[in-house]
């Protein structure tokens, strides 16, 4: 829009050119003011383990000997030594000492034992009398062919 039509069109709506030009003026501060950039929100970490051996998942598989993982929420935000991790994450909420532990962030275990799956429904429901057989069953009752059955349902 070119300033004759803007500055006719306040003539013609008995608005004055100075209103419309502050308008304008506060219109591009309020753009410019909202363009700049922000430090993302802080957000709290609500666990950090620290002092582990870390194991990474990542594309090297970095292994850091006195390592730290640093998690809020459901998501593991931060990965590194415990010096840097302490220092950007040490407000976290828990803070667990893993010294002479491995630590291996974005591991998925998804490995299941098939023998469960024979035993499963013994116990009626109840799980003291479930956890009795499978305590008999693992520790007392297993023999060769057990293990084997339970490998080939693996």
């Amino acid at each position: 829009m070119s300033h004759t039509v803007i500055a006719s069109a306040a003539k013609q709506s008995s608005v004055s050119r100075y209103t419309l030009l502050d308008c304008f003026t506060a219109l591009a501060m309020t753009m410019e003011f909202y363009e700049q950039d922000w430090p993302e929100e802080a957000t709290m970490t609500d666990i950090l383990i620290q002092h582990g051996v870390v194991v990474t998942m990542d594309e090297t598989r970095r292994v850091i000997e006195d390592g730290a993982v640093a998690i809020t929420g459901d998501r593991i935000v931060a990965v590194g030594t415990t010096s840097e991790l302490a220092a950007s994450h040490g407000d976290a909420a828990t803070s667990i000492d893993a010294a002479g532990k491995i630590v291996m962030p974005g591991l998925i275990d998804a490995h299941t034992h098939a023998g469960h799956g024979l035993i499963k429904t013994m116990g009626g429901g109840r799980s003291d009398e479930w956890y009795e057989v499978c305590h008999r069953v693992y520790t007392v009752a297993s023999t060769p062919e057990w293990w084997r059955a339970e490998a080939q349902l693996a």
